[in-house]
């Protein structure tokens, strides 16, 4: 991979929304197994979405050459068997599908934060769906990116206060100064998120890595 491509979640019907993130070239990995090159993306339903409601959607990549821009949709698959090697079939179409409510379910307040590496943060959120006494939640702070093993560290305890979560997260060295990389806090997922649930999660907050 020579440039970055920039990946995103589009054709979603109305009320519905779609992350997009950066691949860095200089961090692509060769594709290994059935999955290949690994990039974590969200859908978000509407609040009031029905369970069993659907949306059709495509994932579409860009990058720019010295040629100019290169675009590509990405090809649904379908997987039939989860096992070595994993079994898929081309499919004509992705589809969302609205889930029944599972676990604490939080939203991003602001959704672009900056630091230095090293500095700590605060990523204000708020409750959609959470414990009936109002308390604190414990939170996995993850690489909305590259790779499916995303956890930053084990799940936080982050505690209420005048009515709002706020999450303190500092900024790993290894997140390089001059770029701007996706977070996500979900429901104590494991670092690895074939492990952990599929959701529910906020969607990408961006935080600038300053010099």
């Amino acid at each position: 991979l020579k440039h970055d491509v920039e990946l995103a979640v589009e054709g979603l019907p109305e009320g519905w929304t779609g992350s997009a993130t950066t691949v860095f070239a200089d961090e692509y990995k060769p594709p290994r197994g059935a999955f290949g090159h690994k990039t974590f993306l969200t859908i978000t339903a509407p609040e009031d979405a029905a369970v069993g409601g659907m949306a059709e959607f495509r994932v579409v990549g860009r990058a720019r050459s010295e040629a100019g821009e290169i675009v590509r949709t990405a090809q649904p698959l379908t997987l039939y068997l989860w096992q070595e090697p994993n079994r898929f079939r081309p499919s004509p179409v992705s589809r969302a599908v609205v889930a029944r409510p599972q676990g604490v379910a939080v939203a991003a307040v602001r959704e672009e934060v900056a630091g230095r590496a090293g500095q700590t943060v605060n990523l204000p959120l708020r409750i959609v769906r959470g414990p009936a006494d109002g308390g604190g939640v414990k939170l996995s702070v993850n690489r909305a990116g590259t790779h499916f093993r995303c956890g930053f560290g084990p799940p936080v305890d982050v505690a209420m206060k005048d009515g709002e979560l706020m999450a303190a997260f500092t900024i790993p060295a290894s997140l390089k100064p001059g770029r701007s990389y996706d977070l996500l806090l979900a429901d104590a997922w494991s670092s690895e998120t074939r492990k952990g649930l599929p959701g529910p999660c906020t969607r990408p907050i961006s935080i600038r890595v300053e010099p």
